[in-house]
């Protein structure tokens, strides 16, 4: 399913979107008429459907907001777009780039414009990009233009209203706002938010009794002064071994009160020090989430691939003989001319790259030397295949070399550009195919 997606928002020094261009009246439109914490404002401009994502930060007016973009369809179900929305929420929160928590647990904007952080906010765009991109089971041809309704007319609707009257409402009138005014955190986004406040009002607690405790501190210490003032006196009036004994149990028992209150401000240090380690610890069980997250995506871009790979030797059949066996595909990053900017097997980084070059491992004991022979090779990006007007059907190009008998390596052509940072970070899968045969993928990730 074809779609854009747009980020934007009005951060610390006013408002930024990325692509930045005719789509801010559209959004300015879309704001103006939100009222809840969340909310979809759908608008239908002819055969384009713009679902936009506004959600409100903690602090003064500020906001952040995405939008999605299709022609000649429509969504017909909310939830799952609500989903993705609030999880990419949540995964700016805790990348931190963006948005942040403050020490209520508020949240913020961590930067002043969008602009300052154009990597960060491509990733999040291609993300929820990919995301919409597999929603093939909630979307639907979009009927005709209605002329009963004025162009600006409005309705607004909860998400737990019906769903049909919702959907129809929105090819309808021009602009439909959806809102969502609870459950629209993650578990474990507003288990971390709650967690900050508990620990910041107990920091703040702690404060507030170590100044009591301080004060009373000194009080003890100036009323120890008093008391030496008092013994002083007494000694040089009366002078006396009596008075100096009573005095003497009196300072006795104000220093025993001393160490007490020494020893209670020694314990909430301890307490101190016991919370800034549970906070490490929650900051600790963050990072293992984003882990178990990437893992979850290595996987499925695996299990996707298992299932590819299943479905094509399907279609090999008894009487085809594939003239090579593939055993092992290598990229590398190279420059214009061919240089090795990254080897074979390294791992590759998004700023660096240029252009990405396969290598094959292959073997053959049924060719005659030099013998020629054509594969056809699909390049995927995150975005999707990769093509240009060169490109056969079904294919991101394909490329003819003399193959010999035995074990041997071949370099094909490289795709990208001269400029480094020409490919994003994300998933990428190589594939060679011997006419309509599937011999052998590679994904890897460029980090």
């Amino acid at each position: 399913m074809n779609n854009s997606v747009y980020v934007f928002g009005s951060l610390r020094h006013g408002y930024t979107q990325y692509p930045n261009d005719y789509a801010y009246d559209i959004f300015e439109n879309s704001h103006s008429k939100s009222r809840a914490k969340t909310q979809i404002v759908v608008h239908r401009d002819g055969n384009i459907m713009y679902y936009t994502y506004l959600y409100k930060l903690d602090t003064f007016s500020q906001y952040i907001g995405f939008s999605v973009l299709l022609n000649d369809v429509m969504f017909i179900q909310f939830e799952k777009l609500f989903l993705i929305f609030e999880n990419a929420i949540a995964d700016m929160v805790a990348r931190g780039e963006i948005l942040q928590f403050n020490d209520n647990g508020d949240i913020i904007a961590a930067v002043d414009i969008l602009n300052d952080k154009c990597q960060e906010v491509e990733r999040v765009a291609i993300a929820i990009k990919n995301e919409v991109t597999v929603l093939d089971d909630i979307v639907a041809k979009l009927p005709p233009v209605s002329y009963e309704i004025a162009k600006n007319d409005y309705e607004s609707f909860s998400v737990t209203d019906n769903n049909d009257i919702i959907v129809r409402a929105s090819c309808k009138y021009s602009y439909v706002c959806i809102y969502k005014e609870k459950d629209y955190e993650t578990l474990s986004f507003s288990s971390y938010r709650n967690n900050i406040k508990r620990l910041n009002k107990d920091k703040t607690d702690l404060l507030n009794k170590y100044e009591d405790l301080l004060k009373r501190y000194n009080a003890l210490k100036i009323k120890k002064k008093q008391y030496l003032k008092v013994i002083f006196l007494c000694l040089v009036i009366v002078v006396s071994f009596i008075c100096l004994f009573f005095m003497k149990g009196i300072l006795n028992i104000t220093s025993s009160n001393l160490k007490l209150a020494n020893n209670k401000i020694t314990q909430k240090e301890i307490d101190l020090k016991s919370l800034n380690k549970e906070n490490a610890n929650l900051k600790s069980s963050l990072r293992s989430e984003k882990y178990y997250k990437f893992r979850a995506e290595k996987e499925l871009m695996e299990l996707r691939d298992s299932i590819r790979g299943e479905y094509d030797s399907d279609s090999i059949t008894a009487d085809e003989e594939v003239p090579i066996e593939i055993t092992k595909i290598d990229v590398a990053n190279v420059t214009e001319k061919g240089s090795i900017e990254t080897n074979y097997g390294e791992n590759i980084f998004s700023d660096f790259t240029m252009y990405i070059q396969p290598r094959i491992t292959y073997s053959s004991n049924v060719l005659d030397d030099n013998t020629k022979i054509t594969l056809n090779i699909r390049f995927f990006a995150p975005s999707g295949l990769v093509r240009n007007q060169a490109s056969p059907s079904g294919f991101t190009s394909s490329e003819s070399f003399y193959a010999r008998r035995g074990i041997h390596t071949h370099s094909f052509q490289s795709w990208g550009g001269s400029s480094k940072g020409f490919w994003p970070s994300g998933n990428y899968t190589i594939e060679f195919w011997y006419k309509d045969l599937f011999l052998l993928s590679k994904t890897f990730k460029v980090l």
